[in-house]
């Protein structure tokens, strides 16, 4: 009947109001496509231009540097297991001085290699002190080798009055041992020996 067609003309129309509604600037379903469209229009496409430029990177020039200089991008690491290479925030590598063996020969040392320029003289009388450090008296390797040369190839000069012998160095301008003899009471006599002065 003409009474139902208009009651079910009523109910599509209202339908067709409610999606019109949702179909305008701002309504639910224009925001819905709104979304869609910066996803596909701006954001997407950035995200894959930025892949790109990453891509051109790694197959270009700067990835086959990389490649070459790094062994196909294989990460930095020692060659022996459980040996370090310490880099500093600077970028400076250390040695692993732990791990550090070997020792130097003819081939790594050359004639004069090492001298008197390379050695401070403060390293080197170090080195003279420890070996003669435990030989006793307090000496100094200069000192002991000075009293070495007085008693061997210095002079000898005898004071009868104060019965004393005074050994120089081959120079004889420096006095290097001292040797006092004097009586006790059983007529023997002593000696002492005063500590060398140092060349």
């Amino acid at each position: 009947s003409i009474a139902a067609i208009k009651a079910e003309t009523v109910l599509i129309v209202a339908d067709t109001g409610e999606l019109q509604v949702d179909w305008l600037d701002g309504g639910r379903l224009d925001l819905i496509q709104d979304i869609i469209a910066a996803d596909t229009t701006t954001d997407i496409p950035a995200t894959i231009a930025t892949l790109q430029s990453d891509s051109d990177k790694l197959t270009g020039a700067d990835g086959a540097t990389l490649a070459t200089a790094q062994g196909l991008y294989a990460p930095l690491k020692p060659t022996t297991v459980g040996r370090t290479l310490d880099v500093t925030a600077a970028g400076e590598a250390g040695i692993d001085l732990d791990n550090a063996v070997g020792t130097l020969d003819a081939s790594e040392i050359g004639v004069d290699a090492i001298g008197s320029s390379e050695l401070a003289d403060s390293a080197a009388q170090e080195i003279w002190n420890v070996i003669c450090e435990d030989q006793g008296g307090g000496y100094t390797c200069r000192e002991a080798i000075s009293v070495m040369f007085g008693g061997t190839a210095g002079t000898a000069v005898y004071t009868a009055g104060t019965r004393t012998y005074v050994i120089s160095d081959p120079s004889g301008t420096e006095t290097r041992i001292t040797l006092i003899y004097g009586t006790d009471l059983d007529g023997d006599r002593t000696s002492s020996i005063p500590v060398p002065m140092t060349p």
